[in-house]
């Protein structure tokens, strides 16, 4: 059984309502955080390759459009998939305009990092429970704590390391859907914050897809007109209805936030380690708080190894 471990610091007492580390147990939850919230403004960066011949670039984004209506019928039962000139007419529509705005310097690479990432909820672990820098950062300067999970048991989304470089990777942008980018993104790292190693949760947001007439279709706006005016009232309602079908396109919106918090199994929680600098006292009082919100993890304590630049664990009854 391999764990992947938390760092937190430790529960303030005196407002056990409003404490975040507090709420990890009285509510048997982990909180996701939204990227844009990261404290490292590099995580996630990607660089997109939008190099591809015109109808190499169609192909790629006909299969991406095919494979993503496939991925959404098995969800969405009601949901029929596109014809393939359906599909491929989409292509030409993505590519096409996505190539204007790269022509004429229009691509807005903030805005897009911002709405293919920022619907995911992120939740960072490490594979390491020694590491003095981490218990430094993270967990109070060692007055804090440190939880390990066997994370398979939670019930949360699985938990995959992160890829550490000191470039931006490469990414092909037409083979991949917004939500693919942003999940590759989302898993890439400066190697600077190697040490750290890494795991992370990603919870994503779930859509509700909506049809929406094309009003700003001239020729639609037309068709509309002419049904209305060959067949008004309720005798017309089914052609203005092919009308509406023929002349509208999708877009979805999100219908649940990847960030938030998730419940996991109070008996994935195995071990909770006490920073060396936790008083007595604080030890205590953290364990009997836990154990009462029906945790029963292995309890162990942090001291200094008294020859090296490391910690020890002390296994506490």
């Amino acid at each position: 059984m391999t764990l992947l471990f938390k760092y937190r610091p430790p529960i303030d007492f005196s407002k056990t309502v409003r404490c975040n580390t507090a709420r990890i147990f009285s509510n048997s939850a982990l909180y996701y955080a939204k990227p844009s919230t990261f404290n490292d403004p590099f995580d996630g960066r990607i660089l997109f390759d939008f190099i591809a011949d015109k109808n190499d670039a169609y192909d790629r984004q006909f299969r991406v459009i095919r494979r993503r209506a496939w991925e959404r019928s098995k969800v969405e039962r009601h949901v029929m998939l596109p014809t393939v000139m359906q599909a491929w007419n989409q292509a030409k529509k993505n590519v096409d305009y996505t190539m204007d705005l790269l022509d004429n310097n229009r691509f807005d690479y903030e805005r897009y990092y911002r709405d293919a990432m920022d619907n995911f909820g992120a939740l960072a672990l490490s594979a390491e429970k020694h590491n003095l820098l981490l218990w430094a950062h993270y967990a109070a300067e060692h007055r804090g704590l440190c939880l390990g999970f066997n994370w398979e048991a939670t019930g949360l989304p699985p938990a995959a390391e992160m890829q550490y470089s000191t470039s931006y990777p490469k990414v092909d942008f037409w083979s991949h859907s917004e939500a693919e980018l942003g999940k590759i993104a989302l898993f890439q790292k400066s190697s600077e914050w190697a040490y750290e190693q890494e795991f992370r949760s990603i919870n994503p947001a779930t859509f509700e897809w909506y049809p929406k007439f094309d009003r700003r279709n001239a020729a639609a706006r037309e068709a509309m007109r002419k049904a209305k005016i060959d067949r008004p009232g309720k005798a017309g309602r089914f052609e203005r209805r092919n009308v509406m079908a023929a002349h509208s396109y999708s877009y979805k919106r999100p219908k649940t936030d990847g960030a938030g918090t998730l419940n996991f199994a109070k008996d994935a929680l195995r071990e909770v380690i006490f920073g060396e600098r936790m008083t007595r006292d604080s030890i205590i009082l953290h364990a009997h708080f836990i154990r009462g919100w029906g945790f029963n993890p292995v309890f162990w304590r942090a001291v200094r190894n008294p020859t090296r630049f490391s910690i020890d664990f002390v296994k506490l009854r």
